[in-house]
């Protein structure tokens, strides 16, 4: 499943160990400062609990299934990597 954390940085000391705690949990991209896409089988409440017991979330974060009916307008990179790593719609 892809998902999308979104956070309000200024909640975190260091910003660089919560990209790192992410990309642990899979591969994931990092393209907007408070925003990654992460392919993983984790749930959501999964990623989120070992997000909060490794880097101290607080309640300013969103983790939510990107699913096949959407619409966005991102960056080349980005779009990029959807390719690359979103499961196919069955």
């Amino acid at each position: 499943m892809m998902l999308i954390i979104m956070c309000d940085l200024k909640s975190f000391d260091d910003a660089a160990t919560l990209s790192e705690a992410v990309a642990s949990l899979g591969p994931s991209i990092h393209f907007l400062k408070s925003f990654w896409l992460l392919s993983t089988e984790k749930s959501p409440a999964h990623v989120h609990d070992t997000l909060r017991t490794r880097v101290g979330l607080r309640p300013d974060v969103s983790i939510t299934e990107l699913t096949h009916k959407h619409t966005y307008h991102l960056p080349n990179e980005a779009t990029d990597w959807l390719a690359t790593h979103r499961p196919r719609e069955t």
